[in-house]
């Protein structure tokens, strides 16, 4: 699953090797230097330029194993790549499956406040993952319904132009609703009453009986701000035959969905 992700470890491996390079040349044109310099000032001015260099290249060096031992714990965690929150074309094709390859997950994990940018962007995306496939969606949104008021304090943390409650019923519901008629039974939604940290997608690749490959996106942003105007998007992975599956955050995440998914089962 992780093969063509974005890899922090091999990105900063060719920056150290450019950085390599241009200090290489740099202490070529200063050996030039040295055969010209005649008298005790230039070999003065010399000695501080070398020493100079010798401490850049070891700087270079530091931060770079640096830079090693702090992905290296990024992809212990699962974390393949960190960008921006919002979502890329390549996303959106993990997320919802490929009509050139014909490849589609075999489930989809949504947890949202009310999701309504999400589902107006990509509703026509929904419609073809659907259509070419047999994957169903379970899609968790804050509760329209409970008279509590985790939608009040959310609120004033966050103001919103459009109220959380409005968001939900004038443009998520009617978006989903209408996709729902069109498949039954292939979409359906939990409302949990204040379990919402941050929002995440997940998608369940089917690759044999009781196997998966799966992939997440995180989104990490202030609470006084939505994930679309700041944010910090983590991209991670999974497979269930993976050797410590237990350490993987994006696996337990998927854990903690099933946890308030069931918690919030309106047959219970």
């Amino acid at each position: 699953m992780r093969e063509g992700l974005f890899s922090l470890y091999y990105i900063n491996l060719e920056k150290v090797y450019e950085l390599c390079m241009i200090l290489n040349n740099v202490i070529q044109e200063q050996r030039v230097l040295e055969n010209k310099l005649e008298t005790n000032q230039h070999n003065s001015i010399d000695a501080s330029l070398t020493a100079g260099i010798k401490g850049f290249i070891s700087s270079g060096i530091n931060n770079f194993f640096k830079i090693k031992r702090n992905n290296d714990k990024l992809l212990s965690f699962g974390v393949d790549k960190i960008g921006e929150g919002k979502s890329t074309a390549e996303d959106i094709i993990n997320l919802f499956g490929d009509a050139k390859t014909n490849k589609y997950p075999s489930e989809i994990k949504l947890m949202f406040i009310t999701g309504d940018g999400f589902f107006k962007t990509f509703k026509n995306d929904i419609v073809e993952c659907l259509q070419n496939s047999e994957c169903n969606i379970k899609i968790l949104l804050m509760s329209i319904y409970d008279n509590n008021d985790y939608i009040k304090r959310c609120e004033e943390i966050c103001p919103q132009e459009v109220p959380y409650l409005k968001q939900t019923t004038e443009t998520t519901l009617p978006i989903l609703n209408a996709i729902s008629k069109r498949f039954p039974n292939r979409i359906e939604i939990r409302y949990y009453k204040d379990e919402y940290r941050y929002n995440f997608r997940i998608a369940k690749y089917r690759i044999k009986d009781g196997t998966f490959d799966n992939m997440c996106w995180l989104n990490i942003q202030p609470f006084n701000k939505d994930a679309v105007d700041l944010s910090v998007g983590l991209t991670g992975s999974w497979s269930s035959t993976d050797k410590n599956i237990q350490e993987n955050m994006f696996y337990q995440l998927d854990k903690g969905f099933d946890l308030i998914w069931d918690k919030y089962n309106p047959d219970i």
